[in-house]
């Protein structure tokens, strides 16, 4: 209601009136090309934590809160990365065309930012990583699982940045069938891992699915903005 009211009164470029809402083929496929990755992610993220679950429910309770304690210890640092890499889609758009340079100082700028992150939280985890596990179960086994969890998730936050970094790239720049092929590998690439690893090292395997996974959608990301720059 505020921005309604904001615009309605101060903006002389953007305006809320109904009658100047024509869609166009054009206006559409921008905004499908964006939306599309960007939906297919969200869907994609909930199926791959579901499958995730049911492998791990093959081995207990156990295993589940131990890896429930580690995703949400991992939840944070990836959230701010994933809303640097979401936020900075209309700088990199908007500079695409007007003022490359200043584009590749952004997207340098936001690599720094997801490597600072990554140094500090890596630094945090195995240094401090026990106690804050300790924060939400006093069972040790648990205590030492999650941690082992929380290491091998950790270590793939700076890959799972870049692999958000990438695909946001590919929608700023109008990209939107290599945006939605990224957006359907983060997603599609875990699950034969997490059957062969499963097969091959048991709970072991199933954990270091993880850090595969996201090193082969970051090396897969790499490719397609190569390909497609």
């Amino acid at each position: 209601l505020f921005f309604i009211i904001y615009f309605m009164k101060n903006s002389d470029v953007v305006s809320v009136n109904i009658k100047l809402a024509k869609p166009n083929k054009e206006m559409l496929s921008e905004i499908f090309k964006i939306g599309i990755p960007a939906f297919l992610m969200s869907i994609l993220m909930g199926f791959t934590g579901l499958v995730l679950n049911l492998f791990l429910a093959h081995y207990g309770n156990f295993a589940i809160a131990s890896y429930g304690i580690s995703f949400r210890l991992v939840q944070f640092p990836e959230l701010i990365i994933m809303g640097l890499c979401e936020g900075v889609v209309p700088l990199i758009a908007y500079n695409f065309m007007a003022n490359k340079g200043r584009m590749k100082d952004v997207i340098k700028a936001v690599i720094m930012s997801i490597g600072v992150i990554f140094v500090v939280c890596m630094s945090a985890v195995f240094t401090i990583g026990h106690h804050m596990v300790g924060l939400f179960t006093t069972d040790q086994a648990i205590v030492e699982m999650a941690t082992f969890i929380l290491k091998v998730t950790m270590a793939s936050l700076l890959l799972n940045g870049i692999g958000f970094l990438f695909t946001g790239m590919l929608q700023a720049t109008g990209q939107g069938r290599g945006a939605t092929i990224m957006a359907i590998l983060q997603g599609a690439i875990i699950i034969p891992v997490l059957f062969i690893m499963n097969a091959l090292f048991g709970l072991t395997g199933v954990i270091w699915s993880l850090l595969i996974a996201e090193s082969l959608c970051a090396l897969a990301a790499m490719l397609i903005v190569y390909l497609l720059r």
